[in-house]
């Protein structure tokens, strides 16, 4: 069993060093998030995002010329509070009546739907991490108008959060494998070629059996 990226004695080293089973799936789990689901969705991002931030810099919202008098609280169809917190250096500053509320390019829009801690990241690149990426794609408009968020959402909750709490007893069997099928859920629906989508599934599959 080997993984993208990992040489061929890989899995059988990790299955070595973890002495329970539970914990070998949890340590599988993460390498089937960051490295291998992440980048697949944080492509089409850097894609969509963009291509959504265009349509928003056009009257009437003109999201690249807010103030503090006249800026958006949420983007429909998403209802989440939008956290300029996380662009402009607005956390620095002590009052949000001095927060610079202009989304000025699209990685700023991807920032506006995750919390500070999160938004350290430069580009839609291996600085935006698996957490940060899921919330993107959980409350963005291109996301939610095609049933992406929905998948994005159990992903996040039941795979992501569950793997972030270390906590190897909650690793069955059939959890592991609910979990490999929820993210594979995810990957075929995000628009990726027929290629890209065959070759990130057979990266999974390297990871379906614990030897």
């Amino acid at each position: 069993m080997a993984a993208a990226g990992l040489p061929s004695s890989g899995a059988s080293t990790l299955s070595k060093n973890i002495t329970d089973e539970e914990g070998t799936r949890w340590v599988i789990i993460g390498i089937c998030l960051n490295k291998v689901l992440t980048p697949s969705p944080r492509k089409v991002l850097g894609i969509e995002i963009p291509k959504w931030y265009q349509t928003l810099v056009k009257p009437p919202v003109e999201i690249d010329k807010q103030t503090s008098g006249k800026f958006l609280k949420n983007l429909s169809p998403s209802t989440i509070k939008l956290n300029y917190d996380s662009i402009n250096n607005n956390i620095a500053h002590k009052s949000v009546k001095i927060y610079d509320y202009a989304v000025k390019d699209p990685l700023s829009l991807a920032k506006v739907f995750v919390k500070p801690i999160m938004a350290s990241f430069s580009g839609f690149d291996h600085t935006m991490d698996t957490s940060a990426v899921l919330s993107v794609m959980c409350e963005a408009k291109p996301f939610i108008v095609c049933g992406v968020d929905v998948l994005a959402k159990k992903v996040r909750s039941n795979v992501r959060n569950k793997w972030a709490h270390c906590d190897f007893s909650q690793w069955t069997e059939p959890v592991f494998q609910t979990a490999l099928n929820d993210i594979e859920s995810l990957v075929k629906t995000i628009g990726l070629t027929k290629a890209e989508e065959q070759t990130f599934l057979h990266d999974i599959d390297k990871w379906q059996t614990i030897e």
